[in-house]
């Protein structure tokens, strides 16, 4: 996990990756980093690896409905820092 203590001395990744999650974030659009951390990032979540997929569960929370709304649930993506691997982001 990144904190946004270490967001702040990567301005070019993780505080840029923070500004691009929120901008599909309802209401969340022009946070900070620290914001997006709190909210949506620093959550309980069971995370299981597959050879091709990465799922990360995450726990009922009073945020879910906007994360439902953005499009980043059951929507698979790819990552390229993560050898490409499918990402899927999965509510309990």
């Amino acid at each position: 996990m990144v904190s946004p203590q270490s967001a702040r001395t990567v301005p070019n990744g993780i505080e840029a990756t923070y500004q691009m999650f929120a901008q599909h974030l309802r209401g969340y659009e022009h946070s900070g980093a620290g914001v997006i951390f709190r909210k949506f990032i620093d959550n309980p979540a069971k995370i299981f690896i597959g050879p091709k997929e990465i799922e990360v569960r995450l726990n009922k929370r009073a945020n879910n409905p906007i994360l439902i709304d953005s499009g980043f649930v059951n929507s698979p993506f790819r990552l390229p820092w993560l050898q490409n691997k499918t990402v899927r982001i999965t509510l309990r």
